[in-house]
C-alpha cells in the first residue's frame, strides 16, 4: 500500500516518471505540503538537471482526468512534469477563458501602446520631482506610488481624480496588509477584518466606475484601457463578463500590478547602489541605443536592452518577490512513492529553486557566476541563455498576466534613470519579508540630474 502524503512528514523522496507520466529518468523535486492550517513541512529535495519552466501548451486531453494545467519541463526532451492539475470535464468559466486568451495579450499590447505614457509618468511625475526636491525621498514608498499610477493609467486608460486615486491607494494598502494576516477572523478590530472591509469599499468604487463606463459606451463613446476591453469582451456565443467578474479582475490587476513591481525596483536600486559599475554599464547601453534609435523609448527600443534585462533578472533571482505558489491536486496521483490525494495542496518554493539553479551551483566562490554573487553578466553568458529554474512570474496556465507590463515598466524606469540621473541610497537596514523583501527604512534616496 502506498503511504499517503501528509502535512507532518519530513523525508527525501524521488519523483519517478511512472508517477506523473513523464520521462523514464528518475527526478527529485522540492515541494512543500500542507493540509488546512497545518504547518508546511519540506517533503522532498530536488536535483533536477537543466530544469526548464515554460508555458503549458496542452492540446486536447486524452481523458477527463488528464493532468494538464500547470507543467514544468524538466529536460531538453518534450516530457513534462505536472505539478498542478484540474479535471478536464470541469468547464472553464468565461472569466478564466477571457483572462487566459485575451488579458495576457491585452496587457502585452497595452505595455507597448502606453509606453510613452509610462515614460511620462516615471520621468515627469517622479524622477524629475525627486531630483528637484534636492533632498531625501523614501524610494520604496515613492516607487509604490509610481507603479500604482502606471497601472491605473493602463487599467482605466486615463488618470483618476487625485482624491479618488489617493483613496483607492489607501484602501489597497489596508487590503494588502491584512488579507494574509492571521488570525483569519472577520472582526472590526482584526487586520483581516479591516482588509475585507477595504476590499468591499474598493469593489463599490469599481462598480461606480463601471457604471460610468457603461453610460459612456451607451452614449456612443469609447472606454479605454483594460476596463474597456473587459466590458466589451464576449465569447463566440455572445456571453459577456458579469459586473462581479470585471470588478474582481480589476481588483487583482491593480493589486498585483504595483505591489510586486515596486518591491522589485527597490531591490534593483539597492543593487545599483552597491554595484556602481552595473549602473555605468546601464548608461553605456542606453547611450548606444540613443545613438542608434534616438531619444524616444519605443516598444522596439525597450525590447532591445539585453543588459537592462539581465539586471532585472539577476535582481529577481536573488530577491524573488513571490516566494512560492500553491497548487491543488485535481485527482489522486503518486509523487515519489507517496500517494497525493485529491484536494491536497502543494507548494512550489520559487525563491529556493531560483537560488539553487544548477546552472550556477558548481561555480567556485571566486567566480562572478557564483550563485551568491550579484552578477547580471550571468544572463549574458552561454549558461544564462539556457532555460533554468528561475520563474519569478510563475509558469503554466497561471503565469502572471502582468509579466510583460511589469518588465516594460522596469526597463523604462532603468533606461530613464541611466540616461539622465544619478542617485545615492541608504540600504543599511533590516528587511521584512512581506511582498518580497521590504527595507524597514523604506530606502532613503537622493536623486541628482546628470550634468
Amino acid at each position: 500500500m502506498q503511504p499517503v502524503l501528509g502535512p507532518h512528514r519530513l523525508s527525501v523522496v524521488s519523483l519517478r516518471a511512472s508517477a506523473l507520466h513523464v520521462s523514464s529518468e528518475e527526478k527529485l523535486f522540492f515541494v512543500y505540503c500542507h493540509a488546512g492550517m497545518a504547518m508546511c513541512d519540506i517533503i522532498t529535495v530536488y536535483t533536477f538537471h537543466h530544469c526548464q519552466a515554460q508555458w503549458c501548451e496542452s492540446g486536447s486531453p486524452t481523458s477527463e482526468n488528464e493532468l494538464h494545467i500547470f507543467t514544468v519541463s524538466v529536460d531538453v526532451s518534450a516530457s513534462e512534469l505536472v505539478v498542478m492539475s484540474r479535471p478536464t470535464n470541469q468547464s472553464v468559466p468565461l472569466c478564466m477563458a477571457l483572462q487566459l486568451a485575451s488579458a495576457f495579450t491585452l496587457l502585452h499590447w497595452l505595455s507597448r501602446s502606453y509606453m510613452a505614457d509610462i515614460a511620462t509618468v516615471i520621468m515627469q511625475g517622479y524622477l524629475d520631482r525627486w531630483s528637484d526636491a534636492g533632498g531625501v525621498v523614501l524610494a520604496h514608498s515613492e516607487l509604490k506610488d509610481m507603479t500604482y499610477d502606471v497601472i491605473v493609467k493602463v487599467v482605466f486608460g486615463h488618470e483618476l481624480p487625485a482624491g479618488l486615486r489617493d483613496q483607492m491607494s489607501k484602501l489597497y494598502a489596508e487590503w494588502g496588509d491584512g488579507v494574509t494576516a492571521w488570525p483569519f477572523i472577520n472582526l472590526p478590530f482584526t487586520p483581516y477584518g479591516r482588509a475585507l472591509r477595504a476590499r468591499g469599499q474598493l469593489l463599490e468604487i469599481y462598480q461606480q466606475l463601471l457604471d460610468d463606463a457603461r453610460q459612456e459606451l451607451a452614449a456612443g463613446g469609447a472606454v479605454q484601457g483594460v476596463l474597456g476591453s473587459l466590458i466589451t469582451a464576449q465569447d463566440d456565443d455572445g456571453n459577456r463578463l458579469s459586473d462581479a467578474e470585471i470588478k474582481d479582475n480589476v481588483l487583482l490587476l491593480l493589486l498585483a500590478g504595483h505591489g510586486t513591481t515596486n518591491t522589485s525596483l527597490t531591490q534593483v536600486l539597492v543593487q545599483l547602489h552597491k554595484h556602481p559599475q552595473v549602473l555605468d554599464k546601464l548608461r553605456q547601453e542606453q547611450q548606444q541605443l540613443m545613438g542608434k534609435h534616438g531619444p524616444e523609448l519605443t516598444a522596439a527600443v525597450v525590447r532591445a536592452m539585453p543588459y537592462t534585462d539581465a539586471v532585472i533578472k539577476e535582481t529577481l533571482r536573488l530577491h524573488t518577490v513571490v516566494h512560492g505558489l500553491n497548487r491543488v491536486a485535481a485527482r489522486d496521483f503518486e509523487l515519489g512513492g507517496y500517494l497525493v490525494p485529491q484536494g491536497m495542496e502543494l507548494y512550489l518554493p520559487l525563491a529556493h529553486i531560483a537560488h539553487e539553479d544548477p546552472r550556477w551551483t558548481d561555480e567556485p566562490a571566486e567566480s562572478n557566476l557564483n550563485p551568491r554573487r550579484f552578477s547580471p553578466e550571468r544572463f549574458l553568458a552561454l549558461k544564462g541563455q539556457k532555460r533554468g529554474w528561475q520563474m519569478p512570474f510563475g509558469h503554466g496556465s497561471r503565469h502572471c498576466l502582468g509579466y510583460t507590463l511589469a518588465m516594460a515598466e522596469m526597463r523604462v524606469f532603468l533606461a530613464l534613470l541611466a540616461r539622465g540621473y544619478n542617485f545615492t541610497a541608504d540600504p543599511g537596514t533590516e528587511y521584512t519579508c512581506r511582498v518580497g523583501h521590504t527595507p524597514k527604512n523604506l530606502l532613503p534616496m537622493t536623486v541628482m540630474r546628470l550634468a
